[in-house]
Protein backbone atom coordinates (compact mmCIF):
# COMPACT_ATOMS: atom_id res chain seq x y z
CA UNK A 1 0.00 0.00 0.00
CA UNK A 2 1.87 3.10 -1.40
CA UNK A 3 1.13 6.14 0.85
CA UNK A 4 -0.90 7.55 -1.96
CA UNK A 5 -3.03 4.83 -0.92
CA UNK A 6 -3.01 5.74 2.79
CA UNK A 7 -4.10 9.31 2.11
CA UNK A 8 -7.27 9.06 -0.28
CA UNK A 9 -8.47 6.48 2.36
CA UNK A 10 -8.17 9.19 5.28
CA UNK A 11 -9.83 11.59 3.18
CA UNK A 12 -12.63 9.07 2.46
CA UNK A 13 -12.22 8.14 5.83
CA UNK A 14 -12.59 11.64 7.47
CA UNK A 15 -15.30 13.22 4.62
CA UNK A 16 -17.49 10.30 6.11
CA UNK A 17 -16.99 11.29 9.74
CA UNK A 18 -17.31 15.19 8.53
CA UNK A 19 -20.61 14.34 6.51
CA UNK A 20 -21.85 11.88 9.70
CA UNK A 21 -21.13 15.06 12.06
CA UNK A 22 -23.58 16.87 9.92
CA UNK A 23 -25.83 14.45 10.03
CA UNK A 24 -25.87 14.49 14.16
CA UNK A 25 -26.12 18.06 14.11
CA UNK A 26 -29.06 18.26 11.59
CA UNK A 27 -31.31 15.46 13.23
CA UNK A 28 -30.16 16.97 16.66
CA UNK A 29 -29.70 13.86 18.49
CA UNK A 30 -32.36 11.56 17.18
CA UNK A 31 -30.76 8.19 16.86
CA UNK A 32 -33.30 6.20 14.65
CA UNK A 33 -33.49 9.22 12.28
CA UNK A 34 -29.82 9.41 12.33
CA UNK A 35 -29.04 6.31 11.54
CA UNK A 36 -31.68 5.81 8.88
CA UNK A 37 -29.99 8.98 6.97
CA UNK A 38 -26.38 7.97 7.47
CA UNK A 39 -27.18 4.55 5.72
CA UNK A 40 -28.90 6.51 2.77
CA UNK A 41 -25.94 8.96 2.81
CA UNK A 42 -23.53 6.65 3.08
CA UNK A 43 -24.54 4.12 0.18
CA UNK A 44 -24.91 7.28 -2.13
CA UNK A 45 -20.95 8.57 -1.17
CA UNK A 46 -19.83 5.48 -1.85
CA UNK A 47 -22.00 5.10 -5.46
CA UNK A 48 -20.62 8.64 -6.67
CA UNK A 49 -16.49 7.26 -5.25
CA UNK A 50 -17.19 3.91 -6.97
CA UNK A 51 -18.61 5.87 -10.23
CA UNK A 52 -15.50 8.28 -9.55
CA UNK A 53 -12.88 6.28 -9.44
CA UNK A 54 -13.76 2.56 -9.59
CA UNK A 55 -12.52 0.92 -12.58
CA UNK A 56 -14.57 -1.03 -15.58
CA UNK A 57 -12.73 -4.21 -14.66
CA UNK A 58 -13.92 -4.29 -10.83
CA UNK A 59 -17.39 -5.42 -11.33
CA UNK A 60 -17.65 -9.46 -12.60
CA UNK A 61 -21.35 -10.02 -14.24
CA UNK A 62 -20.17 -13.50 -14.00
CA UNK A 63 -19.87 -13.65 -10.44
CA UNK A 64 -21.96 -10.61 -9.15
CA UNK A 65 -21.67 -12.05 -5.78
CA UNK A 66 -18.34 -12.15 -5.49
CA UNK A 67 -17.62 -8.47 -7.01
CA UNK A 68 -20.30 -7.41 -4.20
CA UNK A 69 -18.13 -9.41 -1.57
CA UNK A 70 -15.02 -7.07 -2.34
CA UNK A 71 -17.07 -4.23 -2.28
CA UNK A 72 -18.62 -4.65 0.75
CA UNK A 73 -15.94 -4.07 3.24
CA UNK A 74 -14.57 -1.26 2.26
CA UNK A 75 -18.19 0.35 2.40
CA UNK A 76 -18.52 -0.86 5.93
CA UNK A 77 -15.19 0.58 7.27
CA UNK A 78 -14.62 3.04 4.90
CA UNK A 79 -18.21 4.99 4.77
CA UNK A 80 -20.57 3.62 6.76
CA UNK A 81 -18.69 3.19 9.99
CA UNK A 82 -17.42 6.20 10.50
CA UNK A 83 -20.37 8.34 9.32
CA UNK A 84 -23.01 6.32 11.42
CA UNK A 85 -20.32 6.52 14.68
CA UNK A 86 -19.54 10.51 13.90
CA UNK A 87 -23.52 10.98 13.45
CA UNK A 88 -24.43 9.32 16.80
CA UNK A 89 -21.85 10.83 18.85
CA UNK A 90 -22.55 14.09 17.70
CA UNK A 91 -26.01 13.43 17.90
CA UNK A 92 -25.33 12.75 22.08
CA UNK A 93 -22.99 15.08 22.17
CA UNK A 94 -25.50 17.29 20.54
CA UNK A 95 -28.49 16.43 23.16
CA UNK A 96 -25.88 17.01 26.45
CA UNK A 97 -25.07 20.53 25.09
CA UNK A 98 -26.78 23.15 26.80
CA UNK A 99 -28.12 25.82 24.58
CA UNK A 100 -28.61 28.84 25.83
Amino acid sequence: MTPHDIGFFFAVVSVSALIGALLGIMCRGQTRISVIFGIVASILLFLILEWRFGSPEEWSWQEPFTSSAYLVGPFGFLICAPMLLAALFVGRWWIQRKVI
